[in-house]
């Protein structure tokens, strides 16, 4: 019976090791929750993505202008050092792979797109530098400045230039002698823009003088006036006072003043860049440039009823200018006639040194070059003429320069001309009742290059405007000297400086 004890006992521990020791899952399984078989996949363990590392910034260190004492340092905690002659402003920047964005607490903040390894903005282009060059570039002068609530208004050589502050757009202006207001429908109000549009801002030649300038915006409201003065340095000698026309060739004459043929190019294509090409300024800036070069020598340019200098070639000033031609011409009295330009030449000479192109296949007909549409749509009343625009009298040809209000409210005004007056290129002074019996013709078409006429145009078919490719050398350095002033100003501007 001990035997059988033993081996009951036996069995029954090992009936509770089985159930103990191997089914510890099926123990703790719920009877009714269904059973599944999961299959274990084996993987490699995930690399984690790497922290995100910024680009190094490219932009780090100085940047200047070649030839211009600025420079402009970005520094690795996102801050500018911009500096000038001595004058220096702080400020942030931000950057990407195009470029830099300068932000300035005064102004609006200002991109340098990142081309070719340089910071760029429209013309200019600042390099990677170790120092800060010392030259700085004579531009031609601001001479006034002044501004109120409505106008800001500066003054370079003979050019006004008005810009509209607040978000206002200028629909007409008007000058009279200082501090008399304008009669009702003076004629001197003018449009600020082209073809009657109003305009941000606005850009006249003025003969040296006191002024106040009155604007409407295009509202039709008055704005505030403001005086204005014009001190430009040109020479106006009328009706050739105190000037005589040159007897030798214009080359050896500039010699002897201690000049050139290049010097005197230079200078009237610096100062007809300034006022700008393609413009009324410019034209009549150049024609006033000659003149007033010239007579600061005592001297002008000589009336040669043929003279022409009107080919492709004729660029700048003729040095053969004052030359004696090679035999008499047809005056009964067999005198020689000197090397020089007629009405026509001198106004065509003026607008291509402003870069624009009269000669055509109409020949000498300003009233035809500068139509619109049909036969003398650009003719206007005698006393609507701006700068630019030709007076005709017969076969002769004026162009004007300004408007005098001579009688202090625009009533009776004068015109300021340049023309070939034998025996000098000169300017004339005529009242509005000298030129009734005139023709007047406006150049609009010419200077907004929409006339129907610049299909014939000689040598640059399609346009008036000459391609400034064709340009010569200094007339083509003068305007890129030009372009990079004011868009250097602007980034001054831009920067506080």
């Amino acid at each position: 019976m001990l035997k059988r004890f033993k081996v009951g006992f036996l069995v029954l521990c090992i009936a509770l090791l089985l159930f103990t020791g191997c089914g510890d899952v099926d123990a703790f399984v719920p009877e009714e929750t269904e059973q599944t078989t999961v299959l274990s996949v084996v993987t490699a363990t995930p690399t984690p993505d790497p922290t995100p590392t910024p680009e190094p910034n490219p932009y780090i260190g100085l940047w200047t202008l070649d030839g211009r004492a600025f420079g402009l340092r970005l520094e690795e905690n996102g801050t500018y050092l911009a500096s000038i002659d001595g004058r220096e402003r702080t400020g942030t920047y931000a950057f990407d792979a195009d470029g830099v964005t300068l932000a300035c607490d005064a102004e609006e903040p200002l991109a340098l797109a990142f081309v070719d390894d340089a910071l760029c903005s429209d013309d200019l282009k600042l390099q990677r530098s170790e120092t800060i060059p010392q030259k700085q570039p004579e531009p031609v002068p601001v001479t006034f400045e002044a501004e109120n609530d409505d106008l800001r208004v500066t003054v370079r050589g003979a050019i006004v230039e008005a810009t509209l502050k607040n978000g206002k757009r200028a629909q007409t202006y008007c000058f009279t002698n200082a501090g008399i207001p304008p009669i009702e429908n003076s004629r001197d109000w003018f449009d600020a823009g082209d073809s009657g549009l109003s305009a941000t801002s606005f850009r006249v030649f003025k003969y040296d003088g006191s002024y106040t300038l009155w604007v409407t915006d295009d509202t039709g409201a008055q704005l505030a006036p403001i005086d204005v003065s014009v001190v430009s340095g040109f020479l106006y000698p009328i009706r050739a006072e105190g000037v005589t026309p040159i007897r030798i060739p214009l080359e050896t004459f500039l010699s002897e003043n201690g000049s050139s043929v290049d010097e005197l190019n230079a200078a009237i294509a610096s100062d007809a860049a300034a006022a700008g090409v393609y413009t009324r300024q410019g034209v009549v800036t150049a024609g006033v440039s000659l003149i007033s070069h010239m007579a600061q020598y005592g001297a002008s340019i000589v009336y040669q009823g043929h003279g022409s200098y009107q080919k492709e070639e004729n660029w700048g000033v003729n040095p053969q200018w004052g030359s004696k031609l090679s035999r008499p011409t047809s005056d009964a009295n067999g005198k020689y006639k000197y090397a020089g330009m007629q009405c026509v030449a001198s106004i065509v000479w003026a607008y291509k040194a402003a870069g624009l192109n009269l000669c055509s296949e109409y020949g000498s007909d300003f009233c035809t070059i500068s139509e619109r549409a049909h036969k003398e749509d650009n003719k206007i009343k005698y006393d609507r003429a701006e700068s630019g625009d030709i007076l005709r009298i017969r076969n002769h040809y004026q162009m004007v320069v300004d408007r005098l209000d001579t009688d202090g409210d625009g009533a009776d005004d004068t015109y300021l001309t340049y023309e070939m007056w034998a025996p000098h290129l000169t300017f004339l002074t005529l009242t509005f009742r000298q030129v009734q019996g005139r023709k007047a013709f406006s150049m609009d078409a010419v200077f907004e290059d929409t006339g129907w006429r610049r299909e014939k145009a000689k040598f640059w078919e399609g346009s008036f405007r000459i391609p400034q490719d064709a340009f010569p050398a200094y007339l083509y350095d003068a305007v890129r000297n030009e372009s990079l002033d004011r868009e250097f100003k602007e980034l001054l501007t831009a920067l506080g400086l």
